[in-house]
């Protein structure tokens, strides 16, 4: 019965149908914090690292600026990030992103919640993350900081050496 309506029904309407199941996942993929246009993917980011190479990259969270929050789904305040697994807090850190160009992105931990940062525990009260730190929420859930801004920077000086080093190479 159900695929008989199915192909019953106008191009029109599948169309809209297909809309609808679209603005759905992007609602959700919002809701996890994931990164989603050209915008987000400027800002400061969490890139996932996963042991399998084709798997790395495939998680980008935007650290909008301001407040983000990084904890597991059942905590009593809705989580920016929602994280589950081994060690992980259900309001685990809050990082905060001031906004600038490069941004200054600081990590704080809740209570004992364990979170390293290029494999050494956070004990601090706020630490301020740079360049492609790693940083491991629990047991398993590890991302790479990214600054857009910050990496452009870098590439730019680092084509801007290998200019001058041609330079002196030809004299």
């Amino acid at each position: 019965q159900k695929l008989i309506e199915q192909l019953n029904k106008s191009w029109e309407d599948k169309i809209k149908d297909a809309d609808q199941v679209e603005e759905q996942r992007k609602r959700m993929l919002e809701e996890m914090g994931l990164a989603l246009g050209t915008e987000e993917l400027k800002l400061p980011q969490l890139i996932n690292i996963n042991e399998d190479r084709m798997k790395s990259g495939a998680i980008i969270y935007a650290l909008r600026p301001g407040r983000t929050t990084v904890g597991r789904p059942d905590a009593e305040e809705a989580q920016t990030i929602k994280l589950i697994g081994l060690n992980l807090s259900k309001q685990h850190c809050v990082i905060v992103s001031d906004g600038n160009s490069p941004a200054v992105v600081t990590l704080t931990r809740v209570g004992n919640a364990r979170t390293w940062i290029n494999g050494r525990l956070v004990e601090e009260e706020a630490v301020t993350l740079r360049q492609n730190d790693r940083v491991l929420f629990g047991n398993n859930h590890l991302f790479r900081f990214n600054d857009p801004v910050m990496s452009a920077h870098r590439m730019a000086r680092r084509e801007s050496r290998k200019q001058r080093q041609k330079v002196r190479e030809e004299r």
